[in-house]
């Protein structure tokens, strides 16, 4: 019992756990979520205005930041850029060589993090829903917390395409989601805390159910020996009286089949089975009375068992509590 009992109380801390790492992933899904649909989609809707998917292709092909295109729209990027929460800003296009060049770039320039036309960028971390974007021509976003070698990041993608319909190229919006995930995480361990607060609770309890258990066992036990006992010892003075009353008939039933009935000795035999049948009569009503007693538990009596047996079940063998 107790083996079931801890196997099943592991097994439900462990569902606790996964329940509350599931609760957290999913309040992390939430927060990327919110954060995309409320800040990173505006951003990057107004990053598409401004962007001519052909002017935008001639440009990723001569990678050249003196074309007027490139210098106004990475002026609106900056711009953009500053008015918003978000962390960069940028845009990508894929070669045929399979690389991916950064073109526009929402730092300033000559800063640590500007990233000048052409740069090629591994996108090896984050491939995954950057590259759906190129396939589906539908805005992505990542539904958790990314890390990479930068931050903690929430992004988001949209195509950019060109006149025929075909994606030249994905603006892409990064937000810094250390904080949110801290946060979250702190969220995380006072669960936890609390779970195992919880599971340390249950495990007292049980350790006191288990300590209890044992001394209800324990005393159950005695009671049970203590009927054996009681049971043995009533059987072996039962069979007294009643070898009295076998020998007395058989005695009597030889004296009528003979037809010599001694008068003193047939009323010494009677007498002595009236006597044994009163006493045995009197063992079935005290053994009677006393299961009486203990399914009510009402009129309690001590009892003198030695008493009992020795005067045959009389009443000189009870005493009220």
């Amino acid at each position: 019992m107790k083996a079931k009992f801890s196997l099943v109380f592991i097994l439900f801390a462990l569902l606790m756990f996964s329940v509350i790492i599931l609760n957290t992933v999913r309040q992390i899904q939430q927060a990327a979520t919110i954060m995309v649909s409320q800040a990173g989609m505006p951003v990057l809707d107004r990053a598409a205005e401004v962007i001519d998917g052909d002017l935008y292709e001639r440009l990723a092909q001569t990678l050249d930041d003196a074309d007027p295109f490139f210098i106004e729209t990475q002026s609106i990027f900056r711009e953009l850029k500053n008015e918003t929460r978000c962390l960069y800003l940028y845009t990508m296009a894929r070669f045929d060589d399979g690389t991916h060049r950064f073109i526009f770039d929402g730092e300033e320039p000559n800063t640590e993090n500007y990233t000048h036309i052409g740069t090629i960028e591994d996108i090896s971390d984050y491939d995954e829903t950057y590259l759906l974007t190129y396939e589906t021509k539908t805005p992505q976003f990542t539904p958790m917390m990314h890390q990479l070698s930068w931050g903690r990041l929430i992004s988001a993608y949209v195509p950019i395409l060109n006149s025929k319909g075909s994606v030249v190229g994905i603006i892409g919006v990064d937000f810094d989601g250390e904080d949110i995930y801290r946060a979250i995480l702190s969220n995380l361990w006072v669960q936890a805390m609390f779970a195992v607060i919880f599971i340390a609770a249950g495990l007292f309890l049980f350790y006191l159910f288990l300590k209890e258990l044992s001394r209800q066992n324990e005393r159950l036990g005695k009671l049970y020996r203590a009927k054996i006992d009681f049971l043995q010892d009533m059987s072996h003075e039962m069979k007294n009286p009643l070898t009295v009353i076998t020998t007395g008939v058989d005695y009597a039933d030889r004296q009528i089949a003979e037809q010599n009935v001694d008068a003193p000795k047939a009323r010494s035999a009677l007498s002595k089975i009236r006597g044994e049948a009163s006493r045995l009569g009197r063992m079935v009503e005290s053994m009677v009375h006393l299961s009486s007693m203990s399914e009510t538990g009402e009129n309690r009596q001590r009892v003198d068992f030695a008493a009992l047996l020795r005067d045959g079940g009389g009443g000189g063998g009870f005493s009220r509590v």
